[in-house]
């Protein structure tokens, strides 16, 4: 992935919830916040 795509993900990712949410809709991507998700995955691949 290209740093200019990251950079601009990473601008993007946290207005998603609020862009779903206006819309009506539930966002998976702030279901849960980045350390419960790092402690999942830790979970998952141990």
């Amino acid at each position: 992935m290209t740093t200019q795509l990251k950079k601009k993900l990473s601008e993007t990712m946290p207005q998603l919830g609020e862009i779903y949410a206006q819309q009506g809709f539930f966002s998976p991507v702030s279901a849960i916040s980045e350390t419960e998700a790092k402690e999942l995955r830790q979970d998952y691949e141990a």
